[in-house]
């Protein structure tokens, strides 16, 4: 990296511009900062547009945090993975705080946590009575009989949408709803 910077003339101005004179600036903006005090001294050469691989990574690297998705009873991951299932539910609003973000989908309840794919919340539907859980079993695949069913006082049903799927990683954070992730 050293020798891609150059020393900037005290004459000229320190920063690099592309092709018309847009002003060249680092994706990552810790790199920024962190760098801040040299640009006083040194400027970055201008940077071509990042390949397709490293962009996917970036957006991948904003996920920070994960839900619990527990497989002990079903195979809820693999169904969210393929499509089966596109409703995650739980009996309180405790994925409030990640509705329209992009999570991580982490498969526990068989050994260790593994982080398997991303997707993002949507917004709730809420089941008030056992007869609208019931008719929406295609969405979210819960039996009557399993112990993640329908319980009395309502249940909430999650959207997943953009569902992609991953090499499995371990996670080894811990959390009952979510975790994180790296």
């Amino acid at each position: 990296m050293r020798g891609n910077l150059r020393k900037a003339s005290p004459l000229k101005s320190n920063r690099v511009t592309r092709g018309a004179g847009v002003q060249s600036s680092h994706p990552c903006p810790e790199f920024c900062a962190f760098k801040a005090p040299l640009r006083r001294f040194y400027s970055l050469p201008a940077m071509a547009t990042l390949p397709q691989s490293r962009t996917k990574a970036a957006s991948r690297d904003k996920v920070t945090r994960g839900v619990n998705i527990n497989d002990s009873a079903q195979p809820f991951t693999d169904q969210i993975l393929t499509g089966q299932k596109t409703i995650e539910t739980r009996r309180t609003d405790s994925l409030r705080p990640y509705i329209g973000k992009r999570v991580g989908l982490i498969r526990t309840g068989k050994g260790q946590a593994m982080l398997v794919g991303f997707a993002v919340i949507g917004e709730p539907v809420f089941y008030r009575t056992k007869a609208e859980f019931s008719a929406d079993f295609a969405r979210h695949q819960v039996g009557d009989k399993s112990k993640f069913g329908f319980k009395r006082g309502g249940k909430f049903g999650y959207p997943l949408t953009k569902v992609t799927r991953c090499k499995p990683q371990p996670v080894f954070s811990r959390g009952i709803i979510a975790r994180k992730l790296f």
